[in-house]
């Protein structure tokens, strides 16, 4: 079974607030994957080279402190790159200074800087869509009310929730004010073979629940995943480093693409030895919204 980790730095109060906010997604977390916990740096070394450990789920601030955590952002930057997924959420958002954020990011190679912190409503990106796939994204919330800590200087096609133009702060206390466009509470990016993700929502929303579960769903199929040919619109040196085990390597071109919706690959004339893996979408750099990557096995 494949093996989630929660990745637990924080001091005692972080623990315990992660404890009593965050059961239930826990709990459908273990029922789903197998999972274990991380206390200390030492806890997290051996694990790191499992080949069942497919996520880390960065769950309170305890990585972004102290300078003994260096090399261990640089370990985990690594096993990112190596094809595993590190999604930052919970309490994360929550437990950090703004210089200690920038560091970490800036450790893992990224460009992300501390952003604002409001609430408003937010939507999910046409663009992420082809990156989770027509399933898992009917399974999210077009739109929600979130208060999270956002993120700037990410690129636009790994935004997973964005507010809109007509977007505004919702407060008890303040009027309401625009949003920074640019800025967003939740990511996915692609992080040499591997993942990062952010997810800044500092209230537990169900939308951020679900996120959360969809993300891991995607890295873990990705990682199983060894498909036969790999459709897309990159170029095939790319696509052979992230999977050296395809047998065939096909660039469709612009013009051609799955739509997940009606179930069809254009004019493509599929081989009739062939049959479409309709679950899995992996994304592209330069990613438009009606391209993607997609599977084809022998049937």
């Amino acid at each position: 079974m494949a093996q989630v980790l929660y990745l637990r730095l924080g001091d005692g109060m972080q623990s315990s607030i992660f404890d009593d906010m965050y059961k239930s997604l826990c709990t459908e977390i273990d029922e789903k994957y197998s999972t274990t916990q991380a206390r200390s740096a030492t806890d997290v070394k051996p694990l790191l080279s499992s080949p069942s450990l497919k996520a880390i789920l960065v769950v309170d601030g305890g990585l972004s402190t102290g300078k003994h955590h260096i090399k261990l952002q640089k370990e985990l930057s690594a096993y990112a790159k190596a094809g595993g997924t590190i999604i930052f959420c919970c309490i994360f958002s929550g437990f950090f200074r703004p210089p200690d954020l920038d560091r970490l990011f800036r450790t893992f190679g990224l460009s992300w800087e501390f952003g604002e912190y409001h609430r408003t409503t937010f939507y999910l990106s046409q663009t992420i869509k082809s990156v989770l796939g027509h399933q898992r994204a009917i399974e999210l919330e077009r739109e929600y009310s979130m208060k999270a800590l956002h993120l700037k200087n990410t690129s636009v096609d790994s935004r997973v929730y964005v507010p809109l133009e007509h977007s505004q702060t919702q407060s008890m206390v303040f009027p309401p004010s625009p949003v920074d466009q640019e800025e967003t509470p939740a990511v996915f990016s692609k992080h040499g073979s591997g993942w990062i993700g952010y997810i800044g929502d500092v209230n537990n929303e169900q939308g951020s629940r679900a996120l959360v579960m969809a993300l891991l769903e995607l890295s873990i199929i990705a990682r199983n995943v060894k498909p036969d040919i790999l459709l897309g619109t990159m170029d095939d040196s790319w696509v052979g480093q992230l999977y050296d085990g395809a047998k065939e390597v096909v660039n469709l071109g612009p013009r051609t693409y799955y739509d997940n919706q009606i179930g069809s690959f254009g004019d493509l004339a599929l081989p009739s030895n062939l049959t479409l893996e309709t679950v899995n979408c992996l994304p592209l750099k330069k990613l438009k919204w009606n391209e993607g990557w997609q599977y084809l096995h022998n049937s």
